[in-house]
């Protein structure tokens, strides 16, 4: 037994001696096919099972029975590969969705045996957020993928996504289905593939929330049911093969009923599915009979549906990773919500059966103010006790925005007046006619308002902690711009100095970071977006300033996006005060700072006074990582920064297009800002020093200057000359002086181009830049700013 111990212990690179060996010393307990199983089955690499492959096949031993075997371990390591770099749990799976990761396993396991990688494959899965979805973007090209064609040529034909949809049909979409016929050489009956829709787990989130909204009684109550009734109702009628795929879309329903903060769906069925609401390494527990309650007695309006409908359309496919990360940064929330679901039925001022939705519009009436709407008013009213306010007073028309835009995020519109300052201010003096110091001395507030303000008062009069954390939920679902806009939103990226020194950053003059952004927008990212960096109050100590002054609440910054969102892998660098540093999972983009104006922001202060019509949520702050602007604020903004779109964009060699990818780039490039889509080449000004530089040499172009040519290549609307910074040495390889004014001269627009792109040779003197162009030698003087 010790012998045979050892043979197994060998190293799988020498399976050719091994075999040898076990003839002749272990053949006595196994046969040379068992020795072989458990070399391979042993082989703890990707990269030693290809090692097995060539020596095999360069002995001559490399039969059908080893090649099948080595596929076989090769996809269990490609499977635990994937799931590392995923972090998802994949144990609970559809059957399509299990047969993809066997596919996507086994396509690890070729390409690294063929000494590359699958991380664009594995990239697009967690882009995607759902492994059905990434086999959809997959098959929908002009021609094969790389994937199917690499499988087909090593026998794995049955793995390609493309047969995968082909035998889970009712897993995905209309057009993903006549894509993989075609592929596979089948004929379709229609000769174009089907419009582009929804991903398939949100068309069945919204068949599954439409049969429930069918459901309701009389008193729009849900009745009962069972989980095999809701799966049938998506044509899914074997729990044993579905119940997987039911309960996914079940979670995703509940998740947006959190973030619409209402009771979830899910728990209006007779019976909650094993592994829902469990407690997973919380020190608390869903009160899940109080829930099934709250969502089992709620008269559920259209207007409910309409939120929950919004809120999935967020969500990515699987919603263990939506739970996954608002347990890990919004615990505190979600379990206020969960326990404060008991009193929540619905009723009276929830009667949006009669309220105009995204759908419909009704005669003249506004909608009834929702529970949503009243705590966010009951939180300013308690905020404006002891002061004197009127229907201007800012803070009022702030809410009045900050009610528009939670309307607008949940489907519903209202007339011209709809939550207007003049609402909003008559909601406030509702709520006096509850207030016992307002009424004490005989006096009353307002009488004309609806039943659900006095159960709201009752709930938070004495409770402020519980109503701020109503009111933040509230605030953080809102999602500003609806996400089937057709608008391509420009970004406001929020910064708090106290958490992230955004000032050393700046200084530091890095043109490439991520940047974590609102879980409800993460969808809506996507390259070529241009956004702008707001600066919120500093109320850093002179200790956490480090000497440094205080920063003015404004712009700071103007950036592009440079990716679509993605899970962060959290955010350790030196800026982040401690234990401020984003976790892990986080939503990310990629960012490029194109321009910095920390010499000199524009501040909040400046834009109340110069342009005071634009977004209150600009002017006042919103407490978010991210939000959406207008397009009106964006170049409203950038007109007092004295910036044009033009200059903005960042300079960037274009890259190599193929015929065979002009499909992806478009896909790519769907959402970005059209400014943005066709550059113009500027330079990126690294810091203040630039335009010093410029300044001081005139905005001339220095080399015309020395050839003897107009200096000045021509003016701007402003009537400023224009001129763009040539860093010689590049910032980019971050060397110490790259970013002074002796490292920087001043070109012209060609010049500039030709000196990054051109055959030109640049010398750097103690004093001067010697330069050889075009063939001839020119002596430029340094400049400073002294």
């Amino acid at each position: 037994m010790r012998r045979a111990r050892a043979c197994g212990r060998q190293s799988p690179t020498t399976i050719r001696t091994v075999r040898s060996e076990g003839e002749a010393g272990c053949g006595r307990s196994r046969s040379r096919m068992e020795q072989v199983q458990r070399i391979v089955q042993n082989t703890p690499t990707l990269e030693g099972l290809a090692q097995i492959k060539v020596n095999a096949s360069k002995s001559g031993r490399l039969t059908p029975e080893l090649e099948s075997l080595l596929d076989d371990r090769s996809i269990e390591l490609g499977r635990e590969f994937l799931k590392a770099q995923l972090g998802w749990p994949l144990d609970v799976l559809t059957p399509a969705e299990e047969r993809i990761v066997r596919a996507v396993s086994a396509y690890i396991g070729l390409k690294v045996r063929g000494g590359t990688n699958a991380n664009l494959t594995i990239r697009q899965i967690k882009n995607r957020g759902s492994l059905l979805a990434a086999a959809e973007a997959a098959v929908d090209k002009v021609r094969p993928t790389a994937g199917f064609e690499a499988l087909t040529e090593a026998g794995l034909d049955d793995l390609s996504y493309e047969q995968i949809i082909l035998d889970h049909p009712e897993e995905f979409s209309a057009r993903a289905l006549w894509h993989a016929r075609r592929t596979l050489g089948f004929e379709n009956a229609l000769a174009k593939a089907p419009s582009r829709s929804g991903t398939p787990i949100q068309e069945q989130t919204e068949r599954l929330l439409d049969w429930l909204m069918a459901r309701r009684g009389l008193d729009r109550r849900i009745p009962s049911f069972t989980n095999a009734e809701g799966a049938a109702a998506l044509g899914w009628s074997d729990l044993q093969v579905f119940g997987r795929a039911y309960g996914n879309l079940q979670s995703r329903l509940d998740f947006a009923c959190f973030r619409a903060a209402l009771p979830p769906l899910g728990l209006t069925a007779e019976q909650a599915f094993a592994r829902a609401w469990g407690l997973k390494d919380r020190d608390w527990r869903f009160p899940v009979d109080a829930m099934r309650s709250a969502a089992q007695t709620r008269a559920w309006s259209n207007i409910d549906f309409a939120r929950i409908r919004s809120e999935a359309t967020c969500l990515p496919g699987q919603a263990h990773i939506a739970w996954r990360e608002a347990i890990a940064t919004e615990e505190s929330a979600m379990r206020a919500w969960a326990e404060g679901l008991s009193s929540d039925t619905g009723g009276e001022d929830d009667r949006l059966d009669e309220a105009p939705t995204a759908q419909t519009t009704t005669g003249a009436r506004n909608p009834i103010w929702s529970r949503d709407e009243l705590i966010l008013a009951l939180e300013l009213y308690f905020a404006l006790i002891g002061s004197t306010f009127g229907k201007t007073d800012h803070r009022i028309l702030e809410l009045s925005t900050v009610l528009a835009e939670l309307a607008a995020s949940r489907g519903i519109i209202g007339q011209g007046d709809f939550r207007n300052a003049n609402g909003v201010h008559m909601k406030l003096m509702n709520f006096r006619s509850f207030d016992p110091e307002y009424t004490s001395d005989g006096r009353v507030g307002l009488t004309r308002g609806n039943r659900l303000e006095a159960v709201l008062w009752q709930e938070f009069a004495t409770d402020p902690v519980g109503l701020r954390r109503a009111a933040e939920g509230i605030r953080q679902s809102i999602q500003l711009v609806p996400s089937s806009s057709a608008a391509v939103p420009y970004w406001v990226f929020v910064c708090n100095p106290k958490k992230w020194n955004i000032d050393r950053f700046l200084a530091a003059g890095i043109e490439r970071d991520t940047w974590g952004v609102r879980p409800s927008d993460r969808q809506r990212f996507a390259p070529g977006q241009l956004g702008i960096v707001r600066v919120g109050v500093d109320q850093r100590t002179s200790a956490e300033r480090q000497g440094r002054p205080r920063l003015d609440a404004g712009i700071y910054a103007l950036c592009e996006v440079e990716s679509e969102a993605f899970d962060g892998t959290g955010a350790s660098e030196p800026y982040w005060a401690e234990g401020q540093a984003r976790a892990p999972g986080w939503p990310t983009v990629n960012v490029r700072y194109l321009r910095s104006f920390s010499a000199k922001p524009l501040t909040i202060e400046q834009l109340k006074r110069d342009a005071s019509e634009l977004s209150p949520l600009l002017l006042n702050g919103f407490q978010a990582a991210s939000f959406p602007i207008p397009e009106v604020d964006f170049r409203a903004i950038l007109d007092l920064l004295k910036v044009s779109v033009e200059d903005a964009a960042a300079a960037a060699p274009p890259e190599p297009v193929e015929p065979s990818n002009l499909a992806d780039l478009e896909a790519r490039y769907r959402s970005a800002c059209p400014e943005v889509k066709h550059r113009v080449s500027r330079t990126i000004e690294r810091g203040p020093v630039g335009a010093l530089v410029k300044k001081r040499n005139g905005y001339r172009c220095q080399i015309c200057e020395a050839l003897g040519a107009d200096p000045i290549g021509f003016r701007k609307p402003s009537g400023d000359p224009y001129v763009e910074a040539h860093h010689v040495m590049p910032v980019s390889r971050g060397q110490i002086g790259s970013l002074a004014a002796s490292n920087i001269l001043t070109a012209c627009a060609n010049h500039h181009r030709q000196l990054h792109y051109g055959n030109v040779d640049v010398r750097i003197e103690p004093t001067t830049f010697e330069i050889n162009i075009d063939g001839k030698v020119l002596s430029l003087p340094k400049s400073t700013v002294l």
